[in-house]
């Protein structure tokens, strides 16, 4: 099958719907795939018995679609096509993940030198194999435990701006909390 520009929205529509082929593995359900990309359910069910056909997606009726694991689009093919605007629009939630890794990494060599290098490998040994991995899954949660940055940046920190930056800290991982125990795919 040729990759027209409808067959390329729907692989990234289920890509980003979380039906991936890496694990878990999920179906997204046709109604869902037909409201993200602003189609009748018919239309998106006959275009996905179409796509399975040509083996780009696994489709089980009244189940839902999954992308193939030779067709598996990585976020930074959607990134290079759609740019990093869209893929945020998308999936805020991925960013979420991103400032939480980032962060860690960034803290990296400032712990270094504040604490020693035990503590940034610390750091590294824990962050770097999650993220090679699995990508951004789970990254919020495996930055949120590493108590070396935030013993950076709580020295980093003025004293008198500490309180509204632990409140700001909580507030977002209250936030986080509420996203995760109601089944929401943050992190």
């Amino acid at each position: 099958m040729i990759a027209s520009p409808t067959v390329e929205n729907y692989l990234k529509a289920i890509y980003l719907g979380g039906a991936g082929a890496a694990p878990p593995r999920r179906l997204m359900p046709m109604g869902q795939l037909a409201s993200a990309l602003g189609v009748a359910p018919g239309t998106a069910t006959t275009m996905v018995k179409t796509l399975a056909e040509s083996g780009l997606v696994e489709y089980e009726p009244y189940t839902g679609v999954a992308l193939t694991k030779q067709n598996v689009t990585t976020r930074y093919d959607v990134i290079g096509h759609a740019g990093l605007y869209e893929y945020v629009a998308r999936s805020p939630y991925d960013m979420l993940n991103v400032l939480g890794a980032v962060f860690v990494l960034a803290a990296v060599w400032p712990v270094w030198r504040r604490f020693g290098i035990a503590f940034a490998v610390f750091i590294l040994i824990n962050i770097l194999p999650p993220l090679s991995a699995g990508g951004l899954m789970s990254a919020g949660r495996f930055s949120s435990v590493l108590f070396p940055a935030f013993f950076w940046f709580a020295s980093a920190v003025p004293a008198r701006h500490r309180a509204g930056w632990i409140a700001a800290f909580a507030a977002f991982e209250a936030f986080n909390a509420a996203l995760f125990y109601t089944w929401r795919p943050l992190i």
